[in-house]
């Protein structure tokens, strides 16, 4: 796979569709969040899910409402600081039409994901919960989209010959050990501690960390540019990854529904490399 040049990445860059696309994602959707959270209460309160009065419906709309301004700008602040990132990693794949097969999978499949895997999860485990709202469980699917666009943007820019799947294990290894710091789950935490090494001694072992280091230092000015870019995203993912999964879940005496961010960052991991999977076998 040969690199790309700072033509084609100058190229990329300014084609007209991708102000469009940008337009989309980056101002549509934020203000379509803005509409609803402005509808009258009545309005608001029959879109809104309830578990002890289901309705079809609600199980999709129920992700665009908020409860306050500070729970609407939370979950649009951290939209935007993901998908645009994850927009432009993916622009250097040269797969628009993967990216909107993902966003498309996140907008209208994922709302419905998560309402019906709360539903089990509160009947199974009898848990005392009459509702649940808010666009944070989409947010978390975007957020575990990160790690597959991460690698493989440095596989697609740097000639990186690893084996993605190894070092893809190992970052979701780490993403959960974080997770599970944060509720100081030891048995958990040194289970994906352990299996973290595991998976970064065998890329080690192949030389897939020795090779992106002399990629690296050997990159030109362009791609040491679009490294930032990468090592940026990296950064944001795991600051994310503690923001989205806080330690306490009663904020503003509202309960975080913690098993839709749960739930949506898995559903987002898989989705990735299913997308993956379909662009390959095209």
């Amino acid at each position: 796979m040969r690199t790309m040049s700072l033509q084609e990445i100058t190229y990329l860059f300014k084609e007209s569709r991708v102000k469009k696309d940008l337009f989309l994602i980056a101002f549509c959707i934020p203000l379509l969040l803005l509409l609803l959270f402005l509808l009258p209460s009545s309005i608001k309160n029959e879109l809104i899910l309830n578990y002890e009065n289901l309705r079809a419906l609600n199980l999709f709309t129920t992700h665009f409402m908020h409860g306050g301004m500070i729970h609407l700008g939370s979950n649009v602040m951290w939209y935007l600081y993901l998908v645009i990132p994850i927009y432009l990693l993916n622009m250097l794949r040269h797969q628009r039409k993967g990216f909107y097969l993902m966003f498309a999978l996140t907008i209208l499949v994922g709302p419905l994901f998560l309402s019906i895997v709360n539903l089990i999860v509160k009947y199974v485990c009898a848990l005392q919960i009459s509702t649940s709202l808010g666009f944070s469980g989409i947010v978390c699917i975007f957020l575990g989209y990160l790690p597959y666009f991460i690698l493989y943007s440095l596989k697609k820019l740097y000639k990186w010959k690893t084996r993605i799947s190894m070092l893809f294990l190992s970052l979701l290894f780490i993403s959960f050990l974080l997770i599970t710091l944060v509720y100081y789950t030891l048995i958990i935490v040194i289970m994906c501690l352990g299996f973290s090494l595991i998976c970064f001694y065998i890329s080690y072992r192949d030389g897939s960390l020795r090779e992106l280091c002399t990629s690296l230092r050997t990159a030109s000015r362009t791609h040491k540019g679009i490294f930032v870019l990468i090592a940026m995203s990296i950064v944001l993912y795991f600051t994310g990854l503690l923001s989205i999964f806080p330690k306490e879940l009663i904020v503003g005496g509202s309960v975080v529904d913690i098993m839709s961010h749960y739930f949506g960052f898995v559903f987002g991991i898989f989705i990735s490399l299913f997308v993956d999977k379909t662009e390959s076998k095209g």
